[in-house]
This record gives structure tokens, sequence and C-alpha cells, in this order.
């Protein structure tokens, strides 16, 4: 029995933020062999669990790049939360730096009154969107603080941003989007975390990612596959490079290891010369 991580947007679906029936089935055919495959996402909740149903999964589910996790009993044994006076004075600088921001709690999204044309952006959303006047409104716990901006932008706020918030986390999450989080919040930690709930070592774990917030999942991993799509850092922090989102790369993999492999289960990736690609 094998522990599967993924990954979803830039991973598992498509630009178009689609599941292919390729993959819908073989993932369901995966599991039907016993392996528990568990989505990671920096998602909501919410947003999320749209994708595991479709999927037909029924194992545990990690979002806001791991602070939470809920198992498939509906519970949640794992938090990692902030306050909002933890980022006053992070919430003070994005305000005097025109920054746009999205704040994420178990409950929903929480925008600054600036921001009302992003709620409308979101309005269809399948979670709740409050605009604020201040963050001490928000008297619940905190799993994730999303920056939002060009990739030019982001990179300067983040050079700023680890000199403000020390105790904090910072990760990319997308070319548009700088996550602030719980330091001892990742997608690696908590599939440390299933693997000891399904009692499976870490052998027999396996994780597909694409971006920055996924290298810790990858690194954990006993196989860590990075998407041809994916950023050329995480491509060289991974085991291996499967084909691009947009071509079912999870699934192809997820195929040959487990419904097509005949003999050594990794023999085809070095056939495929696909250990470190960067092509």
């Amino acid at each position: 029995m094998n522990l599967i991580g993924i990954d979803l947007d830039g991973t598992l679906l498509t630009d178009k933020g689609t599941l292919s029936t390729y993959t819908k089935e073989t993932i369901q055919a995966v599991c039907e062999k016993g392996h528990k495959v568990v989505i990671a996402t920096g998602r909501h909740l919410r947003l999320t669990m749209p994708i595991v149903e479709e999927l037909k999964l029924v194992e545990a589910v990690v979002c806001f790049n791991g602070a939470y996790i809920q198992t498939p009993d509906k519970q949640v044994p794992s938090k990692h939360s902030y306050r909002a006076q933890d980022i006053g004075v992070l919430v003070n600088l994005l305000n005097e730096w025109s920054c746009k921001y999205v704040i994420g709690a178990e409950s929903g999204y929480f925008l600054p009154t600036t921001l009302s044309e992003e709620k409308e952006k979101r309005a269809g959303l399948p979670v709740p969107i409050q605009l604020i006047e201040n963050i001490a409104e928000i008297d619940e716990p905190i799993f994730k603080t999303s920056i939002l901006g060009t990739e030019k932008e982001l990179e300067k706020v983040e050079r700023n941003i680890e000199a403000v918030i020390p105790e904090l986390r910072v990760v990319r999450s997308g070319e548009d989007s700088l996550d602030v989080i719980h330091p001892k919040a990742s997608k690696g930690s908590s599939l440390a975390w299933l693997a000891e709930y399904y009692d499976i070592s870490q052998q027999d774990t396996i994780a597909f990612g694409n971006y920055y917030n996924d290298v810790d999942m990858l690194s954990f991993a006993r196989v860590g596959v990075a998407m041809k799509n994916a950023p050329l850092p995480i491509k060289q922090s991974a085991d291996y490079v499967t084909k691009r989102n947009e071509e079912d790369g999870v699934a192809f993999v997820l195929d040959q290891l487990f419904l097509q492999s005949k003999g050594k289960r990794y023999d085809f990736l070095e056939k495929m010369n696909m250990q470190k690609s960067i092509s």
C-alpha cells in the first residue's frame, strides 16, 4: 500500500481547472488497488471538496498548504493557524504598499473593503467572502494570508516580508500569489503526519507537485515527481519529472506504476529518461 500526495492547480488539474476522464479513471483504479490517494493543496477546504468528490476519494485532505488536515471521518486533528493580531504589522505594510491580499479562515475568506472588486470576481465560489474594515474583526484562527500581484511585485514583497514577520512562514504558491502560513505548516509535514496516521512507511510515499509550496512534499516522499510545466528549481528538487498537467502527467505515472507495471516498479521512469529531466 502506498500513500500518494497530489497537488491540484498546475499538477492534477488542467489549466482550466478541470479533471480529464483519463485522470479520474486512473486515480479511481489506483484507489481500488488499496492505495491511499490524498489531495494536498493551498486551496480552502470548500474549494477542494468538489474535486475530491468528483474523484470519488474517501481519504484525508490537506488544505491551506498543510495548515489544515481533514481526516476521512471529517475530523480536523491537525491545524496550524495564527490570529489577526499576529499579522497586524504585515497588514499595515501591505496597505501601505497598496498590495491586494485575501485572508483565509475556516469559515471563509476575508478581504479589506478596498478590494470589493475582488469579492465580485469570487462571487461564484462555494466559499463565503466577507469585507472587513479592520483585521481585528476576524475573531477566528487564520490559516493563510494570500498576497496577490505580479511575479515582480511579489519578489519585492517577499524580500521584505520575512524581516517583518520572521515568526511566520512565507511560501510562493503560484505566479501571482504569495502565502503567509504558520511556520509548522507545510505539505511535507502533512504528508509525514498522514504516513503515520495510515501506518505507511516513508519508503512507500509518492508526491506530485508543480510549484514552490510543493517542494517539501516532493522532498519528503520516497518518490517526488514534478510536472514538466514546473519552474526549473522545482524540477531540480524532484526525483523525476513527468508530463505537463495538460498532458495528464500525474495519471501517466500512476498508470505506469500501479496499473501497467511488470517487474521493478520504477524502471519505466529511468527508461523514459525522466529522472531530473529539465526539458
